[in-house]
């Protein structure tokens, strides 16, 4: 079985940001994208490529650090499946609803 590359917790990165640079909206809007920017790049592994590179560069940590999954060593973007991201948050969280749907 193939082991699985998480990375970091979007949780752990956030806390990062807030730490260096303060509040992630105020980041988010000083870097030129809405509000929410940094936290939908954290929970979707398709919204933002720039912003990922951003937030790497924002905490001074490789981009195949920080997801694995999605950077190679050398800073390329691996190919990124619609149905599977081992970082991405679940976008429904109770389950009946999801089973009643």
């Amino acid at each position: 079985m193939a082991r699985i590359l998480a990375g970091w917790h979007p949780e752990d990165i956030k806390a990062e940001l807030r730490k260096r640079h303060g509040p992630v909206t105020l980041l988010s809007q000083q870097w030129g994208f809405s509000r929410n920017a940094i936290t939908e790049t954290l929970r979707r592994h398709d919204y933002s490529q720039k912003v990922e590179r951003l937030i790497a560069e924002a905490v001074e940590v490789p981009l195949h650090k920080l997801w694995p999954a999605r950077w190679s060593q050398d800073g390329a973007p691996l190919p990124r499946s619609n149905s599977f991201d081992p970082i991405a948050l679940p976008l429904c969280r109770n389950s009946q609803n999801a089973k009643a749907a």
